[in-house]
């Protein structure tokens, strides 16, 4: 389990340099591209997935101290950049 663990975070950090470096260049340099634009959303439900799983790990394997804890401070910071705003955004366009 701790090899899948391993994994996960290593995949998980390969997604947040990703994240780091596409969204400014994306912002910067206005260009549209539909590779990016999926890649981008699938990195948004990867960061989700993670929330959830964060979540499942300190809750339902009884560390319910710690899973207090988590919601007390790194939840909200997790939930907040884990929104996929550009789905958000889509949504909201199609309601206005």
């Amino acid at each position: 389990n701790s090899k899948t663990q391993l994994y996960w975070d290593i995949f998980l950090f390969i997604a947040i340099i990703y994240s780091a470096f596409e969204i400014p260049f994306s912002y910067i340099f206005q260009y549209e591209n539909k590779f990016f634009y999926w890649l981008n959303i699938v990195v948004n439900f990867v960061f989700l997935y993670d929330l959830g799983y964060r979540i499942y790990i300190n809750i339902y394997r009884k560390e319910l101290t710690r899973g207090e804890n988590y919601f007390k401070t790194w939840f909200w910071i997790d939930f907040l950049a884990a929104l996929p705003f550009e789905i958000l955004a889509l949504f909201v366009s199609h309601l206005i």
